[in-house]
């Protein structure tokens, strides 16, 4: 003997098996005379605050927990160098104390990290006097995949994006990336 099934019973088996739903959207009309996208730039050409455009990382939070409280608050400059010694860190240096603080008056924090190749474990500390542990200071060598054998530099906006990635070396003009700050 057939039993009656319910109305909804029913709705549920068609709504699962797709029937009587709506057909998908059509795409979107494109505007004419719509430009392409621009093509990405070639690997190694400059960028325009003058450092490499080799991807950067860009960062949603701290990668340590000793900068939380300056993400999002500070622009960062982050120096990796051989040692405090190395020229180019003496530079990158100067081009910062010669800028401590943004247009709104915040403090442009400098970390600065040592050592980051061979046996020993790098080094680092904050403006202000605090130091990174061993593993805070390897977790930023990681992140930010900086040479040891050179002075590199990264200025990092409150957004957590980097304005300037050098990385490499060479001639950093953080004076120039700090100046519209």
């Amino acid at each position: 003997m057939l039993q009656r099934t319910s109305p909804l019973f029913c709705l549920l088996v068609l709504s699962l098996a797709g029937c009587g739903t709506n057909p998908p959207a059509a795409p979107a009309p494109v505007a004419n005379n719509s430009a392409p996208p621009a093509p990405p730039p070639p690997p190694g050409a400059a960028s325009p605050a003058g450092g490499s455009a080799v991807p950067a990382p860009s960062i949603g939070k701290a990668p340590i927990p000793q900068l939380e409280p300056y993400w999002g608050q500070n622009f960062l400059v982050l120096v990796f160098a051989p040692s405090a010694d190395h020229s180019g860190f003496k530079k990158v240096q100067a081009d910062w104390q010669a800028k401590q603080t943004d247009s709104t008056g915040k403090p442009i924090v400098f970390v600065q990290l040592f050592g980051g190749g061979g046996a020993s474990s790098p080094t680092g500390s904050i403006s202000g006097g605090e130091a990174l542990s061993g593993e805070a200071a390897s977790n930023l060598w990681d992140v930010y995949g900086a040479s040891p054998t050179v002075t590199g530099a990264y200025l990092v906006g409150k957004d957590g994006k980097t304005i300037l990635n050098a990385r490499q070396g060479g001639d950093i003009d953080l004076a120039g990336a700090l100046a519209p700050l």
